[in-house]
Order: structure tokens, then sequence, then C-alpha cells
């Protein structure tokens, strides 16, 4: 419960350090909001369902039953990574790079919440 607890205040946070370019581009916004939300929901679902369940975790890096710190540090690495790629993008000039980074973003952030949403129905609520 402490590691939620943790969890929560980070990701909002992140939530509240928008890149300059997201004032005038909802696209942005939308990329931004859809990577910490998605990530959230996979990390702590991920971390709920692996205590006192028969749940086990998909991904064979970490093992059937890896420590909540592992999972944590796992989705706020994938969260700061994005996040950099974002504010690298957004200085530069090439609305491809800028394309690129929201893309990314947008598919990271949609993994989580399919892998959040399926930890949920495989899991009970």
């Amino acid at each position: 419960m402490a590691k939620v607890i943790v969890w929560g205040p980070l990701m909002l946070v992140l939530m509240l350090f928008p890149t300059k370019l997201m004032a005038t581009d909802w696209t942005s916004v939308a990329a931004h909001t859809l990577l910490i939300s998605g990530q959230g929901m996979d990390g702590l679902s991920t971390v709920r369902f692996l205590k006192g369940t028969k749940c086990v975790e998909g991904n064979p890096l970490f093992g059937p039953h890896p420590k909540d710190m592992t999972i944590i540090a796992a989705k706020s690495g994938i969260v700061l990574a994005n996040e950099l790629l974002m504010r690298f993008a957004n200085k530069r000039e090439s609305k491809t790079a800028k394309r690129v980074a929201k893309v990314v973003a947008l598919l990271a952030g949609g993994v989580g919440m399919k892998d959040g949403i399926a930890n949920f129905n495989a899991c009970g609520w």
C-alpha cells in the first residue's frame, strides 16, 4: 500500500510539468495524458494484483512475481524516457520529430492502458 501512496503523487507531479508546446497543441496534451494514465494504470494494477492472488507478471524480463519497486521503476523509466523524447522533439523545428514523439507516447500509453485493463479482466476488480 505504501508503494501506491508513492506512485500516485509521482504520476501527478509528472502531469504537472508539460512542455511549452502543450499550451497550444492539444495532441501533445492527449499524448502526455494517455502516457501517464496508461502506464500508471498498468503499474498500479500490476502491483495490486501480484499480492494475494494467483496472478503473475506476464513480462518474462521481470519474472512471475517481481518486487513492487521493480514495476514502479520500469513504469517510471518508460514515462521518463517518453517525456524526454517529447521535450527533445518539441525543441526542434522538425514536424516529423514532433509527430514521432507523440506517436511513441500514444503507443506507450495505449499499451499501458491495454495491459492495465487486461490485469483487471484477468485478476478481478
